[in-house]
């Protein structure tokens, strides 16, 4: 479910099989489909159908509905119904919790050494440039407005930017 514009379409909800793109009859629609949601459409809709069991699944997930409308969907749907009391039964298992809480954070520490990496790798990346320029005879001018790095006052400003650099960089 996504809750932003996905595509310019006027439905709320598009289904996409998989297929081959040699052979377009060679479709794998009973074994996988996607279906996109798209909560900011399905919210712009006049009326909602009760009836249709994929507008009362959308307004049970839709933390922007009222309490009460969605209390309506799981009184009117078994499955719903039994949804919230599996995810109720989940929320009070303490044990449960920590570990989903504990994965959760596992994620979020896995995205952040890499984004760390990331920045580590171009900072050693400035550093090669850097040396490169310096071993042309480029000003160290030149090298920091080139790499976008903090000049200061001197030499000892300029590789405070990075670590050990001044074992790295020889002015």
């Amino acid at each position: 479910m996504l809750n932003y514009n996905f595509c310019k379409a006027s439905n709320y909800s598009t289904k996409f099989n998989i297929v081959d793109i040699k052979n377009i009859e060679c479709e794998y629609s009973n074994l996988i489909t996607i279906i996109n949601v798209d909560m900011v459409a399905f919210r712009r809709l006049r009326k909602v159908d009760f009836k249709n069991p994929l507008h009362r699944w959308l307004i049970f997930f839709d933390k922007k509905r009222p309490k009460q409308l969605v209390e309506k969907v799981i009184s009117m749907d078994d499955n719903i119904k039994l949804a919230e009391e599996k995810i109720k039964e989940v929320l009070s298992d303490e044990q449960a919790l920590h570990d989903y809480y504990m994965r959760e954070l596992v994620k979020m520490e896995y995205i952040s050494d890499v984004e760390t990496s990331k920045e580590e790798g171009k900072k050693e990346e400035k550093i090669e440039i850097a040396n490169k320029l310096k071993n042309m005879g480029v000003p160290l001018e030149i090298i920091a407005e080139s790499t976008s790095i903090p000049l200061g006052n001197n030499v000892s400003d300029f590789c405070k930017f990075f670590t050990g650099c001044l074992g790295v960089f020889h002015y």
